[in-house]
């Protein structure tokens, strides 16, 4: 009995491995390192467009209770990439600017700071993270500064939890991505 614990706990643990390993897979083109497969690491543009992948739209339908209107669609203007989520009650528009720096972005993040009214500050999300009175949703991580707009969803929804839904949702594609 106690070898059939011990094997059902390997594969637990190789399933779990492997899923760990699959989350990965958002990193757009980013190998999975094996002794044969050099690393890449991931690019800050490929990064920034993930506001606007599959996960962060289902985060978004779930915190809504439901479907987009029309698809998601994002855009890049500069260094900044906009993906706009329609929903039927409205639109989340969720934005991340690119910074050359963690310094800069940093910079970036405390000027925002000052000019939010802030409700309360997020710990545990990216390395500073914001919930306006406004129910926007702002966090700073890496060389970015991201920003979740709930201003254009009407009042039957709930706008910090459909903005936090969605940057943490983001936040959870960025984890291990370093200084890039």
């Amino acid at each position: 009995m106690r070898t059939r614990r011990l094997w059902l706990s390997g594969v637990a643990a190789t399933l779990a491995l492997a899923a760990g390993l699959a989350g990965f897979g958002g990193w757009a083109g980013t190998a999975v390192a094996d002794s044969t497969t050099p690393t890449t690491k991931p690019n800050a543009k490929d990064l920034a467009t993930e506001v606007c992948e599959d996960m962060v739209r289902d985060a978004v339908i779930s915190a809504t209770g439901g479907p987009l209107a029309a698809p998601q669609a994002g855009v890049w203007t500069g260094k900044r990439y906009t993906c706009t989520y329609p929903l039927t009650a409205g639109q989340l528009v969720v934005r991340v600017d690119t910074y050359s720096t963690k310094k800069k972005a940093r910079s970036a993040y405390t000027k925002l700071l000052k000019a939010t009214k802030v409700d309360q500050k997020l710990a545990g999300l990216g390395e500073e993270a914001l919930l306006a009175k406004n129910g926007q949703v702002v966090a700073e991580k890496d060389h970015f500064v991201l920003v979740a707009d709930p201003s254009k969803l009407l009042p039957k929804l709930s706008k910090a939890n459909t903005a936090l839904a969605a940057v943490e949702a983001v936040l959870s594609c960025w984890v291990g991505t370093g200084g890039v």
